[in-house]
């Protein structure tokens, strides 16, 4: 088994050897990347330069898989960066001392892996050597979020050790606590950017969980409540991939609707927003989605968002009221009688007429009389925004 360091602390920050010109120039780089997030190429490259060539990285690390997450570098070959997303991600040789790190210290190579183990690892022999031997150098876990962690460091070859990797150390131990902040100020713009468009755009309240879906279920971001959700397994779940779950089928179905929408860029979910129930009164949610196409790339709580400027789907998940409660408005603004405003409500939950027939056993013309009806009262020419309306009215 593989041994894990006992931590001591690494404290040897000896005088700089970098003026006030080039920490000025790199720090306002650092906090340019709050704002945006491509700017961590920049920043990484001028590191590079900083400290004599070596190579830099950015990157997340999921612990329960040994999956590698969102990486950005500069100065490594790409097709190495290619066979480490692949396949030597899952098999990195310090992920293990990183894991054991405390936050936020930089941190030397040699401290962060059981070398007698790691010498006869097919990720040393067969990824790290080949690249001059980059056993040199070091880093720092920036966070740690529950089996997550997002790492900052170098990679120095053996030959170039004793002459970078205190220079390397030194700088990175002066920047940690910028970049810390940095992505605490680009977590607060998003979620105040995501909270904006759901309001907007869903009609989400400031209750409302949120987060955002790539169009293969990798969940990309979520807020505090969707992460409690998230961690009590219902009605949200994730598998080890981080990709989204719904314990409900009927909800699962929806979703997968929307998410092949998004991934066609065709379909009602380009227009506006859609809806489902996820489970049933008294302790339901109504989830609505809608498509997020950022104008820049959007912070993930362990990292970089590994498709910039992708379109999303955004969900928001707020708690069902009771049905007679959230018939109540319907019937009292646009004068609906209960049944018209109950098949309005299922609509809104995306139900299909016949669905609607079917779990209220009656006929499918008695629904669409019934739809009719109360696209009528409340002023609407299309079932979708008869649907808006609803979405505005009834929660």
């Amino acid at each position: 088994m593989l041994a894990l360091p006992h931590w001591s602390g690494w404290h040897d920050m000896s005088a700089t050897v970098f003026d006030v010109e080039d920490y000025s120039q790199i720090t306002a780089l650092i906090y340019s990347a709050a704002v945006d997030p491509t700017r961590w190429q920049d920043v990484l490259e001028r590191l590079s330069v900083l400290a004599g060539g070596i190579r830099t990285h950015l990157f997340g690390h999921d612990l329960r898989v040994g999956r590698a997450l969102n990486v950005v570098t500069s100065q490594y070959d790409p097709d190495y960066l290619r066979t480490y997303d692949e396949y030597y991600g899952a098999k990195n040789g310090w992920a293990p001392g990183f894991a054991a790190a405390p936050v936020g210290q930089p941190v030397p190579t040699k401290k962060l892996w059981d070398w007698a183990h790691m010498q006869h690892s097919e990720f040393y022999n067969d990824w790290v050597r080949p690249q001059q031997d980059i056993v040199a150098g070091g880093g720092a876990v920036l966070f740690r979020e529950s089996d997550r962690i997002m790492v900052f460091g170098g990679n120095i070859p053996r030959r170039d050790g004793e002459r970078l990797e205190k220079r390397w150390l030194e700088l990175a131990g002066l920047l940690i606590p910028h970049v810390q902040q940095a992505f605490e100020i680009g977590r607060m713009l998003d979620t105040a950017r995501i909270q904006t468009f759901a309001a907007q755009q869903l009609q989400a309240g400031p209750e409302a969980a949120l987060l955002l879906l790539a169009a293969d279920r990798r969940i990309l971001w979520a807020d505090a409540g969707a992460q409690a959700l998230l961690a009590a397994g219902n009605p949200l779940r994730q598998d080890l991939g981080g990709r989204l779950g719904l314990a409900d089928p009927a909800a699962e179905a929806a979703l997968g609707r929307a998410l092949t929408a998004l991934r066609h860029g065709s379909g009602d979910l380009h227009r506006g927003a859609s809806s489902f129930r996820l489970g049933r009164d008294p302790g339901g949610y109504l989830c609505r989605s809608a498509v997020f196409a950022p104008e820049r790339p959007v912070t993930a709580p362990f990292g970089l968002l590994s498709v910039p400027g992708a379109p999303c789907l955004l969900l928001a998940l707020e708690r069902l009221r009771p049905a007679a409660d959230r018939c109540a408005p319907l019937m009292r603004r646009f004068g609906m009688t209960r049944t018209e405003a109950e098949v309005s409500l299922l609509l809104a939950e995306d139900c299909t007429p016949a669905e609607i027939a079917a779990a209220r056993e009656v006929s499918i013309h008695t629904v669409r009389r019934q739809i009719k009806t109360a696209l009528a009262k409340a002023g609407a020419r299309r079932q979708a925004e008869l649907v808006r309306i609803v979405l505005r009215t009834a929660e």
